[in-house]
């Protein structure tokens, strides 16, 4: 038996749950970056939520930018982005979302990690 199939997932739920925490933890590596970098990220900003909806990508896309353009600049953001501060799920505040809405959420879940479930089996019935 390979190694490697001990580790892969069992069914549709595990393989979810590893694809969305793998996800996740490239998406606060991310902010943690540009956190360090644009001070603005730190607190709320007090702007409207249009505007707060800009601030992120173009927060990016000046990122981004000084990487390709000021290689000096690379030395310093590999030390940051390993160092991002992991968060708790339970600081993520829950109010205001209805059953239905939770209900209909969970099933659009279930049916994305199933059709991922499909996809990795077919994957793993062509090695």
């Amino acid at each position: 038996m390979n190694a490697d199939f001990q580790f892969r997932p069992r069914n549709y739920k595990e393989l979810y749950n590893l694809r969305h925490s793998q996800a996740r933890n490239v998406v606060e590596r991310i902010f943690g970056v540009v956190k360090r970098r644009f001070r603005l990220m730190v607190a709320a900003p007090e702007y409207s939520l249009e505007t707060q909806t800009k601030i992120v990508p173009a927060l990016c896309v000046l990122h981004n930018f000084i990487r390709v353009y000021d290689s000096e600049e690379n030395v310093v953001l590999e030390e940051l982005s390993t160092r991002a501060p992991r968060r708790n799920p339970e600081d993520f505040s829950r109010q205001g979302v209805s059953a239905q809405e939770k209900a209909r959420a969970n099933t659009k879940r279930d049916d994305i990690a199933k059709e991922m479930w499909r996809e990795y089996q077919e994957y793993l019935n062509n090695l």
